[in-house]
């Protein structure tokens, strides 16, 4: 699977450092909001009786932020990227917009379909889509990113998914 970079973008020329200096900004940012996330999360209930409470997931995702921003912010200056590079396609453009699709979809279905074809459509979709791998490697990915959430938050954290409408 190809890895989806944002920031690390750098150029030959004058504006390398320009570049490099935004890239470096976006970075820190990304590592900022993630520990901004969780400390904000560390003010809600973490934890109770039942499992887990209204803090944990946004103190899950800020730890998930920080550690992606902090490995960009580590990892970036070694790159020699070119945008053309991270999405070698002419419509890399609409790719963006793509993502905003399957949140909107994932929003959208998620109570007609329930979390797990939900999840195994949508990253169907944006692996497929995005990146465009073929679809043995999609399906390959999206049936292991949605059974092993599923697997995790059901069993690991005992946290109740939303089901299909029929009730399966």
């Amino acid at each position: 699977m190809k890895a989806a970079i944002i920031a690390p973008v750098q150029s030959s020329g004058k504006s390398g450092g320009g570049r490099r200096g935004l890239a470096l900004g976006i970075n820190i940012a990304w590592v900022l909001l993630g520990i901004w996330i969780s400390v904000l999360a560390t003010k809600l209930t973490l934890w109770d009786a039942s499992g887990p409470s209204t803090g944990f997931l946004p103190l899950l995702t800020g730890i998930i932020i920080a550690s992606c921003g902090l490995s960009m912010l580590l990892w970036s200056p070694r790159a020699n990227l070119q945008l053309k590079d991270l999405w070698p396609t002419p419509n890399r453009a609409l790719r963006p917009f793509a993502v905003v699709f399957g949140l909107v979809a994932m929003a959208w279905l998620m109570p007609v379909l329930g979390f797990l074809v939900t999840a195994f459509l949508i990253t169907l979709f944006l692996v497929r889509v995005v990146y465009l791998e073929r679809w043995h490697w999609s399906l390959l990915v999206s049936s292991l990113a949605s059974g092993t959430l599923t697997a995790i938050f059901v069993y690991a954290f005992g946290i109740q998914l939303p089901r299909l409408a029929l009730g399966t």
